[in-house]
């Protein structure tokens, strides 16, 4: 595997990206994007062991996957399992309180907050390395993501689009 296809596509849909190992279980399917469904590796994800090597990648995106996943958990330990230590998984989900966090095939919202030690995501493979907020609509009356964040948790208020987390990946040592 070339230093380039050390990335890897969880559920990319039509979103196959050049120089990554796309995976999706609906070959010929249209995706959001309108596109055909071409993967590289057809695996549905909640079947594991999903058909990589131990520490196969130093990169791994889940661009809106794990909600439409009903064991988030084993995903989570999956991508753990394939990407390196020292890698890092890069994590993407609809805010809850967006409609579009409701659509009818999305199986569980999932809050960024569930990858902190203590919640329910966070099992000590991997630690948070950065996270952030997309397209706050609130943004210009709160002085940060996170004042925003808050006002939207508390009050249930539309005004978080999506959110992502990138993980990264910790020894088994650490």
């Amino acid at each position: 595997m070339s230093a380039a296809e050390r990335r890897v596509n969880l559920g990319c849909g039509d979103d196959v990206r050049d120089g990554w190992v796309n995976v999706d279980y609906r070959p010929g399917e249209t995706g959001v994007g309108g596109d055909d469904v071409e993967p590289d590796v057809n695996q549905d994800l909640t079947e594991t062991p999903w058909p990589f090597e131990d520490d196969a990648f130093d990169h791994a995106l889940m661009d809106n996957v794990l909600e439409h996943l009903p064991n988030a958990t084993d995903a989570v330990r999956e991508v753990a399992r394939i990407v390196e230590p020292g890698g890092t998984v890069e994590i993407r989900c609809p805010y809850p309180n967006n409609p579009s966090a409701h659509r009818t095939d999305h199986v569980r919202h999932i809050h960024p907050v569930e990858f902190l030690e203590g919640n329910y995501l966070y099992d000590g493979l991997f630690e948070v390395a950065d996270w952030e907020l997309s397209r706050v609509r609130l943004g210009r009356v709160f002085p940060s993501d996170e004042s925003a964040l808050w006002v939207c948790d508390t009050f249930g208020l539309f005004g978080i689009d999506e959110w992502s987390v990138t993980l990264r990946i910790l020894d088994a040592d650490d």
